[in-house]
């Protein structure tokens, strides 16, 4: 086991604004090896915990009761790929000890309207723009994909409801 490794966080001053003051703290082992877990799995090894990415210990206490974190992405999404790999080991007892070689995650992107985005920009109307599927990427982006080549190919129009501008 690694020692943990001294890392400096921003905590507001409470009494006078707007200056910071840098804290020295010690990221204990188990969440550094959780955060270099989750930060593997979405490809961002090259960051640095404790300095790009910031160490919130009132979140990572939050995972240990169980509970999901707030306002830590990286503590939540642990909590979340946690979850996941408990719910497979308990689909069937033969996945109960089943070790996961790798993990993914990634962003979900969506519009306020919950609508995907279909369309030309307006100000470079050669620039189609598909994207925002609210998780359904694989499967839309087929047909999106079809529409766009047949706005470029026949000058098709695209649904008005994809409009990039809002």
């Amino acid at each position: 086991m690694e020692p943990a490794q001294p890392v400096a966080l921003h905590v507001p001053d409470a009494t006078v604004a707007p200056r910071e003051h840098r804290v020295a703290a010690v990221i204990p082992d188990r969440i550094e090896r959780r955060a270099r877990w989750v930060l593997d799995s979405i490809g961002a090894t090259e960051l640095g915990f404790g300095d790009d990415v910031p160490y919130r210990a009132e979140a990572w206490e939050a995972v240990d009761r169980g509970e999901r974190p707030e306002g830590d992405d990286l503590a939540e999404a642990f909590f979340h790929l946690a979850r996941l790999e408990e719910r497979v080991r308990g689909l069937n007892p033969a996945l109960k000890h089943v070790d996961f070689s790798a993990r993914w995650a990634g962003p979900i992107a969506f519009t306020d309207d919950m609508r995907p985005i279909l369309g030309r920009l307006p100000d470079a109307p050669r620039i189609f723009v598909a994207g925002a599927y609210a998780g359904h990427g694989v499967a839309l982006s087929v047909k999106a994909g079809e529409m766009i080549a047949l706005a470029i190919v026949e000058d098709r129009q695209l649904p008005r409801w994809g409009s990039p501008v809002r």
